[in-house]
C-alpha cells in the first residue's frame, strides 16, 4: 500500500478542493493511503473528506503567505498583518506537521495549488518525491504572486507538475524547469438529481448568472454593462445574478449605485449555485485568465447558455456557435448582440445548450483518479 499525502492551500470548499474532492471519491482506498493537510478546521470540508473515504486529516494550522498584486482595502490590510503576525509561528508549525507526516510513512507528496510551498518544503526534510498540482496563473487571474519567485525556481527544479490546462502548461513550462510534468484536466462531477425549471426564455425574461470570486480580472464589469445597456435601449427583460465574494466586491456595488443601474442582484457566496441555475437562462463567464473554468463547465453541465471572453481557457472549453459563445473582452455591445441573438433564435440556442451538456459531461464528468495514480507509480520509479 502506497501512503500518499495532499497538502493542501486553504480549508473551504475552493474550485481546487472541489475538484481534490472529486478525483478522491474515485481512488481504491485498499491499495492507497491517503492523508489530506489542511491550514485550518473547517467542519463541511472534513465532513466532505470522509464521505470521499478520506478519514486521515491533519489540522496543521499554518498561514498560507503570498504578494498580493491588486489595491486592498482597509480591512482585508489588517486581516493580513494579523496573518503576518501569526506566520511566524510557520516554522514551529512546520516542524510539528513534518514529524506528523513521516509518522504515515509517506512515500510521495501532493501539494493541491502553487500557491502553497509547505509541500515541498516537508518533502525536502523527509526526503520523498513532490508534485505539485498547477490550477491557477496566480498573477493574471487571483492577482497574486509567490513571496520568492527565486526560491519557487529551486523548488520546481525538484518537484513534478500536474497542470490542469495547456493555457497553464504553456505559461510554467515557460517560467520554470520541472523534473517532469503531465497535463489532466479536472474531474468536475455531475449531479444526476438535476432537473432544470424553465426552458431557455420561456417567460420573456433573461435570467444571466455570474459565478466567482469578485475580482478585477474576472471581469464582472463586463456583465454589469451589459444590464446597463440593455436598461438603455429597453427592449428586453434582463436581470444578472453576481454569486460570489471578493476585494472588488465594494467597487462593483458603488459602480451600480452611482450609474443606478437596476435589475443586479449581489448574492454574496452561496453553497446552492447549481440549484439557482435551475431558473437560470444565461451564464457568463467574463474572466481575462481563466485556468480552467469550473463554474463554465458546471453551467453547460446544468443547461445554461454560456459566453465566455474569448481568453484564457475559456476557448478550450466553448467552441463558439457550437458549445456556447466568444465575446473579446471589454466589447460590450458585442455581448450585447450575442445575447440578443440567443433571444431571438431560441431553437438554435437550445441546441447548443444541449450539445455543451453532451460534449462537457464526456470530457469532464470521467474518473482521473487512475492518471493520477499512474503519475505517483512513474514518480516513484523514476527517483
Amino acid at each position: 500500500m502506497k501512503n500518499i499525502t495532499i497538502v493542501c492551500h486553504d480549508h473551504k470548499k475552493s474550485g481546487a478542493n472541489m475538484s481534490l474532492l472529486n478525483w478522491l471519491k474515485d481512488v481504491d482506498k485498499e491499495k492507497y493511503n491517503i492523508t489530506v493537510v489542511v491550514p485550518r478546521y473547517n467542519q463541511e470540508f472534513f465532513l466532505d473528506l470522509k464521505k470521499v473515504g478520506v478519514y486521515k486529516i491533519i489540522n496543521a494550522h499554518y498561514i498560507v503567505r503570498f504578494k498580493k498584486l491588486y489595491k486592498r482595502c482597509l480591512s482585508e490590510k489588517i486581516k493580513d498583518t494579523l496573518k503576518m503576525i501569526m506566520s511566524i509561528l510557520n516554522p514551529i508549525n512546520l516542524f510539528i506537521l513534518t514529524k506528523k507526516i513521516k509518522k504515515t510513512g509517506v512515500d510521495i507528496i501532493h501539494t493541491n495549488s502553487f500557491s502553497v510551498t509547505y509541500g515541498y518544503l516537508i518533502s525536502k526534510k523527509l526526503k520523498v518525491p513532490h508534485v505539485w498540482h498547477i490550477r491557477e496563473f496566480m498573477e493574471e487571474d487571483h492577482q497574486i504572486t509567490h513571496l520568492n519567485n527565486k526560491k519557487i525556481a529551486e523548488y520546481t527544479k525538484n518537484s513534478y507538475a500536474i497542470y490542469i490546462s495547456d493555457v497553464i502548461k504553456n505559461k510554467f513550462e515557460f517560467r520554470y524547469q520541472f523534473k517532469g510534468s503531465y497535463l489532466i484536466y479536472n474531474k468536475i462531477e455531475y449531479d444526476n438529481m438535476y432537473k432544470k425549471e424553465k426552458e431557455f426564455y420561456s417567460d420573456n425574461k433573461c435570467s444571466i448568472i455570474i459565478v466567482g470570486t469578485l475580482s478585477k480580472n474576472k471581469g464582472h464589469m463586463d456583465a454589469i454593462k451589459l444590464i446597463e445597456m440593455n436598461n438603455n435601449i429597453g427592449k428586453y427583460k434582463m436581470t444578472l445574478y453576481i454569486v460570489g465574494d471578493g476585494p472588488y466586491k465594494k467597487e462593483l456595488i458603488g459602480y451600480v449605485k452611482r450609474k443606478k443601474i437596476k435589475n443586479i442582484d449581489f448574492l454574496g457566496h452561496r453553497n446552492d449555485v447549481i440549484n439557482l441555475r435551475k431558473k437560470m437562462d444565461i451564464a457568463l463567464m467574463c474572466s481575462r485568465n481563466e485556468a480552467l473554468g469550473r463554474v463554465t463547465v458546471e453551467a453547460q453541465y446544468y443547461e445554461n447558455l454560456v459566453i465566455g471572453a474569448n481568453c484564457g481557457c475559456t476557448p478550450y472549453i466553448i467552441k463558439n456557435n457550437k458549445t456556447g459563445y466568444l465575446y473579446e473582452i471589454n466589447n460590450i455591445d458585442e455581448l450585447y448582440k450575442i445575447v440578443e441573438k440567443a433571444i431571438v433564435n431560441k431553437k438554435e440556442t437550445k441546441k447548443i445548450i444541449e450539445n455543451a451538456k453532451k460534449i462537457s459531461l464526456q470530457k469532464f464528468n470521467c474518473d482521473i483518479s487512475k492518471k493520477i495514480l499512474d503519475i505517483y507509480k512513474a514518480v516513484l520509479e523514476s527517483e
